[in-house]
């Protein structure tokens, strides 16, 4: 939930183009504001190409989403979470809020792994799970899958 709110703060800022006096949050924006990256994912046959931002998060994790820097509302936002900069494969699940897709105004939460390769400042990836929407009003996902999702990223 922490994460969240912290994406949450780092778009309001981008957007309203303003330094918000913590220093760790201010190098945060300079990071995102570099020159963007990609994330491609198929979802139920149909794939798409979006802009991405690959930021370290306080904990030392990655944050990748897409469309960070935009200030319009995009139609598609997905976001990953790596609990670490180091490569790897890890465990995208529930209970860690570590991946979301939203497509306009329907939400899901994914369930899967994530496969890392860092080598110096380059960082590239795939990505694969089931997606479990969540609807209005609820705090919790479905039970039932919605479909699969795979995907890649790179800066």
């Amino acid at each position: 939930m922490k994460k969240i709110l912290i994406l949450i703060v780092l778009v309001f800022a981008i957007t309203a183009n303003a330094q918000t006096g913590d220093p760790k949050v201010d190098a945060m924006l300079k990071e995102l504001q570099k020159a963007p990256g990609k994330i491609t994912f198929t979802m139920n046959g149909k794939t798409s190409n979006e802009v991405a931002s690959i930021i370290e998060d306080p904990k030392k994790g990655l944050l990748i989403s897409s469309h960070l820097t935009l200030d319009t509302t995009p139609d598609v936002t997905i976001s990953l979470i790596a609990p670490t900069k180091k490569s790897g494969t890890y465990a995208i699940n529930d209970n860690k809020k570590a991946g979301v897709l939203q497509i306009k105004d329907k939400a899901y939460q994914i369930r899967g792994s994530l496969t890392l390769k860092v080598s110096g400042k380059k960082i590239t990836g795939t990505f694969e799970g089931e997606l479990y929407e969540i609807n209005k009003n609820k705090t919790k996902p479905s039970e039932k899958s919605s479909g699969k999702i795979t995907g890649s990223f790179n800066n």
